[in-house]
């Protein structure tokens, strides 16, 4: 709750229109390299991105960690069914 009321101090009402935002690995990247080396913290880093959660830094770091120091860009979804025909 305090994370959204600072969001919105910061950025403005207008933040809460913006819809579904597919963040750059450079982006990530960037982020990520504040919390860990810079030594900022993730609700900081957040805020100033304008991120609509600070779980999300989170998650980065995580996937970030889990995919041996490298940022992936992972595919949103379930992976398609052999066999099945994709459009």
């Amino acid at each position: 709750m305090f994370y959204l009321i600072t969001l919105i101090e910061r950025h403005g009402i207008e933040i809460l229109d913006t819809g579904y935002t597919n963040y750059s690995v450079e982006v990530k990247e960037k982020a990520i390299r504040r919390v860990i080396y810079d030594h900022e913290t993730a609700r900081q880093v957040s805020l100033d991105l304008g991120l609509p959660s600070q779980g999300m830094l989170h998650n980065w770091i995580r996937k970030y960690k889990e995919d041996g120091y490298n940022v992936i860009n992972h595919k949103k979804g379930r992976s398609a069914h052999e066999g099945q025909r994709q459009t």
